[in-house]
């Protein structure tokens, strides 16, 4: 059971490591967080639209849709590998989003000449175009991308084949794990890193803050701590 979060650039090879991921389980299921605006048959608003409001709620209604998927399968037994473009501080949000535990994140960052490659093997395959003239770019993406709280599992899948990264993530599994599991007195809460130094102010044992060295922080709240993990120096 639990839920994993495979990220990447489009034509970074998510949909093929999901999937082959998702069947190493013996209840596995593959989420594609893309169906969620595809079975909207008029009306969705794409990122680059001027409608940017719309953009964003549409947006974060999609994120949510999938997080919500993902844990309805894992209360019901399921392993969940759900695959998205999730940048920068929404992954923090899509990983609070989803109740279920235990949580993973993969974060694959081919080389820009490695993601070229396979969109281009894609088009001539499936006829699907991931980068359009004047849309989105790889090198774009990838910014957003490395905005990304750098916790989890990042992989440069540029050399590897889909079988070959899907070992590496079993392999080093405890590396993608969002490790709440080594504070049981409380859920781990994922912060950006402009919330961590917010409140890295207020960290201090007056106010109940009891500090640690590798930035996880626990909250007294009433009889229930609470943990907080910040990443204060990502990179």
């Amino acid at each position: 059971m639990g839920v994993w979060l495979v990220t990447g650039v489009q034509a970074a090879g998510k949909t093929t490591v999901a999937d082959l991921l998702a069947r190493q389980f013996d209840r596995g299921v593959h989420v594609r967080g893309g169906q969620f605006y595809r079975w909207a048959v008029r009306g969705w608003v794409h990122p680059g639209d001027e409608r940017e409001a719309e953009v964003r709620r549409l947006l974060d209604l999609r994120y949510r849709l999938s997080a919500m998927a993902a844990a309805e399968y894992s209360d019901a037994g399921f392993t969940v590998v759900v695959q998205d473009n999730i940048f920068g501080a929404d992954v923090v949000t899509w990983l609070n989003q989803v109740r279920a535990t235990p949580r993973h994140l993969v974060v694959l960052r081919p080389g820009a000449d490695a993601v070229r490659a396979r969109d281009a093997a894609r088009q001539a395959a499936t006829g699907k175009v991931a980068y359009r003239p004047g849309e989105f770019t790889i090198e774009g993406l990838d910014r957003a991308l490395g905005r990304t709280p750098r916790f989890g599992l990042w992989l440069d899948t540029s050399a590897q084949t889909a079988e070959q990264t899907v070992a590496e993530i079993l392999r080093r599994r405890h590396e993608a794990l969002i490790r709440e599991d080594l504070y049981p007195a409380g859920r781990a809460v994922l912060l950006t890193e402009d919330d961590a130094w917010r409140r890295r102010a207020a960290i201090d044992r007056q106010n109940g803050w009891l500090g640690r060295a590798d930035g996880v922080f626990f909250k007294v709240l009433g009889s229930q701590p609470m943990t907080v993990r910040v990443d204060l120096n990502p990179g």
